[in-house]
């Protein structure tokens, strides 16, 4: 320790009572010594340097300290000195007598005197912490408003976060941002709070550069306190959440899993390359909206929220839709922008309308290039995804021509596509030029690659060859096998938060968000009698009328209903 404080306390107070029951003020001597641990050679503070006395406390030279006071009501008194550092003993004496130093009292019965030594500190100048964060010191006086520990304390504050440049692979200085994708990177690789952060090499950047962009486009923010302990996991997939992505990894990296669109397939599944195909569907009422809550910051940071409709639902049915009747519930703490919950409010909606349908087949290593969130290409005669499938056996001189393994059908009256998925992953198409009947040779009205031999084709409907579905699980198997199980595509999810969001009037405040306070009435108050000329005085105000909501204010810490006025 550098310095050394304790603390005196009168619990009864400290005064004398007179002959006519008038308060008397008096004088008590105290000694206060310290000396190192155990060495027994004890110094008065007087000779200490930083010596500070509080509640009415002076020094009277020496180890002597003159407490004075005449107060009715509980005493309070501090010595803080400085030392060298190291290890003391101290040692506190009292020097008067009961009831001495308190002239005109009564006697010494008449004397509230009894003073107790409550706290002794030891004070060490280091970081009270090694998690490296920003800290917020208060230095309070206790007094009979106020002691002990302090139950609320408001603060606003913003967490500096760099950002990931793509172009020049780098890492912009800090700053303050509401942007999931930055605050999620932050808290895997720099969050002073987490013990075992990830290198960089161990993030996706680039893919959460992306993700940032697209927050950033959308309006999606994030913004919370974190006051109590959580998983880092459990954090992180609130923020995902707020940002409508979810965890996942990517070539070994950490990363995101963002609902985007998608032009090109990872792969291709037929019963010639996959099994145990089957599919459920979940018949459930679906809400009509939901009530998203979020975090107000106009609010005072408590709880609102905005109602997303589904698609054909109103408030009220008009203009050609219909009363939303069933209402569930979406907590969105970590969002902090009515539009912003509105828009995921919108996105969950969507999803739970156009994708009743998980499917789920077995594949054996071409799985291996599937990730969650990939689009794939699926045919399967169980859903009539395409007619046929198989691979190709030979390819004529001008590549007009190709042989399967089998026989296929052509009916009359059907436009046929052929797909052929090539060796690097890509697919080409074409269309078929034979007659309806069976055959084992197709002709095309596009020419294929002699290397196309040996490659996987799907042959079917020009308008239902394939199914475009997303990975939403691999669950790895036995030798290099995996479950894949899997989603429609359904663009119309991809854009059911586009347009404006409707205009947001908090259920709490009753305002709309960010609109203007209301204008001032400003009142003429005329006081007091006329002056010597005649003319009264004149003192102007401004007041607010009441408002809806709550606000904290009075010195009881309690709640008032509107708005206090001031005056001028």
């Amino acid at each position: 320790m550098t310095e050394i404080s304790l603390d005196l306390v009168g619990g009864q107070g400290v005064f004398g009572v007179g002959s006519k029951g008038n308060t008397v003020t008096g004088t008590i001597g105290f000694s206060v010594q310290y000396s190192p641990a155990g060495a027994g050679t004890w110094t008065p503070i007087g000779s200490a340097s930083g010596l500070t006395l509080t509640g009415g406390l002076a020094s009277g030279g020496g180890a002597v300290i003159n407490l004075t006071s005449g107060a009715r009501k509980t005493y309070r008194g501090g010595i803080r000195w400085k030392v060298p550092a190291g290890q003391y003993d101290v040692m506190v004496t009292r020097t008067t007598a009961k009831g001495i130093g308190f002239p005109g009292a009564v006697d010494t019965n008449s004397v509230v005197d009894q003073i107790t030594w409550t706290s002794l500190r030891s004070i060490n100048p280091q970081n009270p912490s090694t998690t490296g964060t920003l800290k917020l010191a208060m230095r309070i006086k206790a007094t009979d408003q106020l002691n002990g520990v302090v139950q609320n304390l408001s603060v606003l504050a913003a967490q500096k976060i760099p950002q990931w440049n793509k172009s020049t692979q780098s890492w912009s200085a800090e700053a303050e941002t509401q942007n999931p994708a930055w605050i999620y990177a932050w808290l895997l690789t720099r969050c002073p709070a987490v013990q075992r952060r990830l290198p960089d090499s161990r993030i996706d950047l680039d893919t959460i550069a992306d993700w940032a962009a697209e927050c950033d486009a959308k309006g999606l923010v994030c913004s919370f306190v974190m006051d109590s302990a959580r998983a880092l996991f459990d954090i992180a997939r609130d923020v995902l959440a707020a940002g409508r992505g979810s965890f996942g990894m990517r070539n070994a990296l950490y990363s995101v899993v963002r609902d985007v669109s998608q032009a090109v397939p990872v792969q291709i599944f037929t019963p010639a390359n996959s099994w145990g195909f089957s599919y459920t569907r979940v018949f459930s009422d679906l809400p009509h909206a939901l009530r998203v809550r979020f975090t107000n910051p106009e609010a005072s940071y408590q709880q609102d929220e905005v109602i997303a409709y589904a698609d054909g639902y109103s408030a009220d049915g008009s203009g050609g839709t219909t009363l939303a009747t069933r209402f569930e519930t979406l907590d969105l703490a970590m969002v902090v922008d009515p539009d912003a919950a509105w828009k995921l409010g919108r996105y969950h909606l969507a999803v739970a309308y156009n994708r009743p349908n998980t499917y789920m087949l077995n594949a054996d290593i071409e799985s291996i290039i599937c990730e969650r969130g990939d689009l794939v290409h699926v045919a399967h005669d169980i859903t009539h995804w395409a007619a046929d499938w198989g691979r190709i056996t030979a390819v004529s001189g001008d590549g007009m021509t190709v042989t399967l393994d089998g026989p296929v059908t052509l009916d009359a009256g059907v436009t046929y596509n052929f797909r052929v998925r090539r060796s690097d992953g890509t697919q080409t198409t074409g269309s078929v030029t034979n007659a309806a009947g069976t055959t084992q040779a197709i002709t095309l009205s596009a020419a294929l690659l002699a290397s196309d031999v040996g490659n996987l084709f799907v042959l079917g409907d020009v308008t239902r060859d394939v199914a475009q579905l997303i990975v939403r699980l691999v669950d790895p198997g036995d030798n290099l096998s995996a479950q894949l199980t899997l989603v429609d595509a359904a663009p119309a999810v991809l854009n059911a938060d586009s347009g404006t969001p409707p205009p947001f009037v908090s259920s709490i405040t009753g305002q709309s968000w960010c609109a203007a306070p209301d204008p001032p009435q400003l009142n003429l108050i005329v006081t007091g009698a006329p002056n010597d000329s005649g003319a009264f005085n004149q003192g102007g105000g401004i007041s607010i009328p009441p408002q809806p909501g709550i606000l904290r204010g009075g010195g009881s810490g309690g709640y008032m209903r509107g708005r206090p006025t001031q005056q001028l």
